[in-house]
């Protein structure tokens, strides 16, 4: 059986899966989510049982310190399997790559490419809601277009209680509130619809250049949004799809 291990390295904590090659988009033998220092330990625990990598693939947002520790970490699990890092690049896992300048974060791209493996044709608007939130647009023509990233929940949430003298911090509600009348419902509201407008200002400019358009979600921060956003795709993997589609497509090389 020939498996592939994709792992997602995010600026909080680290996603893991292991797939057998064929199987479902986001179908996976075993799979993982912690924090950065309790990978190794969960993949010395779960490899032994699954048969031997064929591969190892992985994406990284967070600092290169992190990243090359997390790496040597990898390749130790990986029993000789080539270990490649992911980045955004010209074409990858059936979409082209229109963005404009060379800084695309690797988690965007390969987070639109597991939306399209999941959700095929059509224009698509994949919102992730993680430490920042990012908003991108697909188009039908499998054109990764660009998109937005403006602060995660917590940190808008964060940023209000730290930086002003008076205000406190909140969690989000979990129903919208028409007009708050105190303090922590405006804060809650007001971040909330921040939030959702974002989303659903891009996914109106989609349709409008599209025709249609359909919303996918992920991350975990979207719950307390997704009520605000109409009809919405959730998956919670869509960078560890797009990372086992990018390298299966490719039969890539350790480089």
């Amino acid at each position: 059986m020939r498996t592939l291990l994709a792992v997602d390295i995010g600026n909080t904590r680290v996603k893991w899966a292991l797939r057998e090659a064929g199987a479902a988009p986001g179908l996976w033998i075993a799979q993982g989510a912690g924090p950065a220092e309790a990978l190794a330990g969960a993949l010395r625990a779960t490899l032994p049982g699954a048969a031997a990598l064929s591969e190892v693939i992985y994406s990284s947002v967070a600092g290169e310190a992190l990243t090359a520790a997390l790496e040597q970490a990898l390749r130790a699990a990986a029993g000789g399997a080539p270990v490649r890092r992911f980045a955004a690049r010209p074409a990858a896992g059936g979409l082209v790559n229109r963005y404009a300048a060379p800084t695309l974060g690797p988690d965007r791209f390969a987070a639109a490419i597991g939306a399209r493996r999941l959700y095929g044709d059509g224009a698509l608007v994949v919102a992730s809601f993680g430490t920042a939130t990012t908003v991108d647009t697909v188009s039908p023509a499998h054109d990764y277009l660009g998109g937005l990233i403006l602060p995660g929940v917590d940190s808008m949430l964060a940023a209000l209680a730290s930086d002003t003298a008076r205000l406190p911090r909140v969690a989000l509600a979990a129903a919208p509130v028409d007009i708050p009348d105190s303090t922590e419902a405006a804060i809650a509201e007001g971040v909330a619809r921040a939030q959702a407008g974002a989303v659903r200002e891009t996914l109106d400019i989609a349709r409008r250049r599209f025709g249609s358009a359909r919303l996918v979600a992920a991350g975990g921060a979207a719950g307390a949004l997704l009520g605000r956003l109409g009809e919405v795709q959730f998956h919670e993997d869509l960078v560890l799809v797009g990372l086992a589609a990018s390298a299966e497509d490719e039969g890539w090389e350790p480089a």
